[in-house]
């Protein structure tokens, strides 16, 4: 936590000889281990109110003062000497430690295999290693009573190991307890109550019976439990564990923790969003997300949400309406992105070819946070790129793009409209320094059918763009579409919208490959899915076509009739697209037909030359696009001699740990769906389907987030220094 001392609150302090300053607040403990000097402790949390002294292994004596001081509960005074490392002392913390260890294994402690343990491990010198279970201490390697015992000491047991007899709780979906390894400390009590107020676990039973678990001894689904892991966290002897992390550390515990987060192509701080939701600041919310994601409103309506089924919540129930809640935020914030904190002009220019989600991102962080000027060169008469051709009015409402156009007109960004680049030479001629290849896969891919070409066969995309650029497009009766993705899925419902009678997606997988939200819309507005069929041949028959389906993967029908056919009035193919660029951009293709790139910083094979999104991994979703342009524009950046960072702070950070309370019934609290509008009111328009969280449907979903980024908070308020190799004297 940020100091606010002044050079009044300053104090002077011996410890063990070395001479340090602290200020008045700070205790005795804090002052030492702020300085790498350790003293044994087991039960002290940094940074609150009141000390607990429940290990009492910090023991130290102070010159002046009889008898022993608990150096987490002493405040640190001018002038004092302290002793912290003296033979009377660690002899006082022996006995401590054998008091303490008498119910917790303690073989494994002082043996000098236990590195070589592993989960299940039979241990051949002590048959005593077995009865204590020892080797199965999710804490080896990283356990802080071992530490205490590395300085201190154990010496000879006085007292033989007695079990608590507790069996090991597997049930709870995300932790894993076992309170024979449990001392009592009470961190996980005092964070839960004290730091977080949720107040879901304490201590319950008295005497040799004391355990901690549920408050009240209820179970934590039905005590309040969020399920944060912040009692994970400070547990000082692996008494409590993650559920799959019970012997080897996570490569990256955030990863592994704040799944939303790490499962966001664009890393957004989900967890950090919603609490501002909680709160009701809205523009915070918004601005929480807007620090990776420019065009937040945009990212609102056509996110595919990556971060839902990655969610933790569902391994309780289901995961949180992520995407729901962005949109909650973004329509109640009043205010727009702000452009503060532009950087001073560089001098150098970019140009960016293509004006989809990767070329408008990179566009925004290099005009902003690197001061480029930057032009984007877009072929069609209006800029959006596939966010305007492919994606419907009712998906994406032309008002918000526009919005998010014009923000960025506002930082200097230059769109060019009907300026089609035949040419990377070209670009270089004019001034630019760089060029950034955004174009989107607006070639359809051929599916090599027999017929595929006949007259009634439209492509998905040219079909999409046509209807969404105004153009009377004639469709018949009954449509059939090939494909499974997005495209597919919009395609018919737009076929429906324009007065067909039924729409049939012929789907080569067992279901639509879109989130399911998306996929149960498509279906609930009365398009069929025949699953697990792919198309081998298209022909005339009489006025209509024929299209002949063999089961997925075979490329014709067998004799023995497997398969089936449909007559429809129209075809449309949306089976995917692919890259088409002028030969003189001398770029070559890479696996995916894409331009070739170097992954780390997106270069290509020529100098001032970089590409992403669509032109280079083939079809992107809209935030693995701007996940693009934000890599593009950081490498571009550091080409031009800059830093590279443009890394924003939109929103206040965080002061301290926030205090989450208690919440009602937390572990039965359901899903709120989004609101749509009935499906038989959608047809013949292009209204928003999806209508918005009211007020109360959004704070209620809001209180459902876990919390999964707290314990990372909590975890700063442990009082352990880096490690040190100092002994106990005596």
């Amino acid at each position: 936590m940020e100091s606010t001392s002044t050079k009044t609150d300053v104090v002077t302090l011996t410890i063990d000889g070395v001479e340090i300053k602290t200020t008045k607040r700070k205790r005795i403990l804090e002052a030492a281990l702020d300085n790498n000097i350790y003293i044994p402790n087991l039960c002290s949390l940094r940074d609150i109110k009141l000390p607990f002294g429940a290990c009492r292994l910090c023991q130290v004596q102070i010159e002046g003062r009889k008898g022993f001081i608990t150096a987490c509960s002493e405040p640190a005074a001018d002038a004092m000497v302290i002793h912290s490392n003296t033979p009377e002392v660690n002899a006082m913390r022996r006995k401590i430690l054998h008091i303490l260890l008498a119910r917790h294994p303690f073989i494994c402690l002082e043996c000098h295999r236990r590195e070589r343990c592993k989960p299940g491990d039979t241990c051949l010198r002590l048959t005593s290693v077995n009865e204590q279970q020892c080797i199965l201490c999710p804490n080896n390697g990283r356990c802080e009573v071992q530490r205490a015992v590395d300085f201190i000491g154990l010496g000879e047991m006085p007292y033989p190991y007695s079990s608590k007899g507790f069996p090991i709780e597997r049930e709870n979906p995300f932790v894993v307890r076992n309170n024979n390894l449990c001392i009592l400390c009470g961190r996980c009590v005092r964070v839960c109550q004290e730091i977080l107020g949720i107040e879901a676990i304490s201590f319950n039973r008295r005497g040799k019976d004391t355990y901690i678990g549920g408050a009240f001894g209820k179970t934590l689904t039905d005590s309040g439990c969020t399920f944060c892991g912040s009692c994970v966290e400070v547990c000082p002897t692996g008494a409590l564990k993650d559920a799959g992390d019970e012997w080897d550390r996570w490569p990256d515990p955030k990863a592994a923790s704040i799944l939303c987060q790490y499962n966001c192509p664009a890393r957004v701080d989900v967890p950090r969003f919603i609490r501002f939701i909680r709160e009701r600041k809205y523009n915070e919310a918004l601005s929480v997300i807007q620090e990776k994601v420019p065009f937040a409103l945009i990212c609102s309506h056509i996110c595919s949400h990556p971060c839902e089924p990655a969610c933790r919540r569902n391994e309780l129930d289901q995961g949180l309406a992520i995407r729901a809640l962005e949109r909650f935020a973004a329509e109640r914030a009043s205010g727009k992105l702000t452009m503060e904190g532009k950087s001073p002009a560089s001098g150098k220019k970019v140009a960016i070819v293509g004006s989809g989600p990767a070329g408008l991102t990179a566009a925004y962080y290099l005009a902003k946070k690197g001061g480029h000027s930057v032009d984007i060169f877009e072929a069609a008469p209006q800029a959006g790129g596939m966010l305007r051709t492919a994606i419907p009015e009712y998906d994406l409402p032309r008002k918000v793009l526009e919005g998010e156009l014009e923000m960025l007109k506002r930082l200097g960004v230059e769109i060019k409209t009907e300026a089609r680049v035949e040419s990377v030479d070209k670009l270089f001629n004019e001034g630019f320094n760089a060029v950034f290849v955004a174009v989107g896969t607006h070639k359809a891919a051929k599916m090599s059918i027999e017929g595929e070409d006949s007259p009634g066969v439209m492509d998905g995309l040219s079909f999409l763009s046509q209807v969404n650029s105004g153009q009377k497009v004639n469709v018949g009766e009954k449509i059939a579409v090939i494909g499974s993705g997005y495209g597919a899925a919009q395609a018919a419902r737009v076929a429906l919208r324009l007065g067909a009678k039924s729409a049939t997606i012929i789907c080569d997988k067992k279901e639509l490959a879109m989130p399911s939200d998306e996929a149960a819309e498509t279906l609930a507005e009365g398009v069929e899915l025949k699953a697990l069929a792919s198309p081998v041949k298209i022909m005339k028959a009489g006025g209509k076509l024929r299209l002949e389906c063999a089961p997925a993967g075979r490329k014709r029908i067998k004799a023995n009739g497997s398969g089936f056919a449909i007559e429809v009035d129209n075809i449309i193919i949306a089976t995917g697209a692919i890259v088409e660029l002028p030969d003189q951009f001398g770029l070559g293709l890479g696996d995916k037909h894409g331009i070739a790139v170097n992954p780390n910083d997106l270069s290509t094979g020529r100098k001032g030359v970089f590409a992403g999104g669509d032109a280079v991994a083939g079809e992107h979703t809209f935030i693995e696009a701007v996940a693009a342009g934000r890599k593009a524009a950081i490498s571009i950046d550091r080409y031009l001699g800059g830093s590279g960072n443009i890394d924003e702070t939109l929103a206040p950070a965080d002061k301290g740990i926030p205090k989450i309370g208690r919440i009602p019934n937390f572990s039965q609290r359901k899903r709120v769906g989004m609101p749509t509008l009935p499906p038989e009111q959608r047809k013949a328009n292009f209204a928003k389907v999806e209508l918005d969280f009211s007020d109360e449907a959004g704070a209620g979903e809001a209180l459902r987030c876990m919390g999964c980024d707290l314990r990372f908070m909590v975890s700063s308020m442990v009082a352990q220094p880096p490690p040190s190799k100092a002994k106990a004297k005596g």
